[in-house]
């Protein structure tokens, strides 16, 4: 079950076909390899994470707010005995309660997610998704947004605000 944005790459991919292919292009993104630590914020219904553990080899821990979606994961996990895998019912603020984080991961990933944190707490959350990498660590960020005037109402979205500030932040920390 995913409930983000799919990659659809030819005509005729059925719906499944290309949130695989965005699970795939997200691993491929990310250099995910075998043993690899991985960190999904926000990682909802645990798509990504099964994906990248089982297909990739990677230890994967998702945090995410609802526990419907955490017992979700916990029983499709169970059903395919999978073990590389942790989901933590944990708001992306209290990250450093997260057992384990003074050890940093090797690819973190936000999938449609930054929406929800609004443009007040836009670099806090970006500030936990750079502290939570390696120094070589990858991040993959995916959000949506629309031009100004796209709608009536509209506007940047916190991202297009705080992008430049944190890239800039984060290249003079490495």
């Amino acid at each position: 079950m995913t409930y983000s944005s799919a990659y659809f790459t030819h005509d005729g991919q059925s719906l499944d076909e290309a949130q695989t292919a965005k699970l795939d292009l997200i691993c491929r993104k990310l250099d995910l390899r075998p043993g690899m630590r991985l960190l999904d914020v926000g990682c909802g219904w645990g798509s990504l994470i099964c994906y990248a553990a089982t297909h990739y080899g990677v230890h994967a821990t998702g945090i995410t707010l609802s526990q419907q979606q955490r017992d979700f994961i916990a029983g499709r996990l169970a059903e395919r005995r999978v073990d590389n895998v942790d989901v933590r019912l944990l708001d992306y603020r209290d990250f450093d309660a997260l057992p384990g984080t003074s050890e940093s991961f090797d690819a973190v990933s936000s999938i449609e997610m930054g929406e929800h944190v609004g443009e007040k707490r836009y670099l806090d959350y970006a500030r936990m998704l750079f502290r939570a990498l390696t120094p070589t660590g990858r991040l993959l960020l995916q959000q949506m947004s629309r031009r100004s005037d796209a709608a009536p109402g509209g506007g940047r979205s916190s991202s297009a605000t705080s992008r430049p500030t944190c890239t800039c932040a984060h290249w003079r920390t490495r």
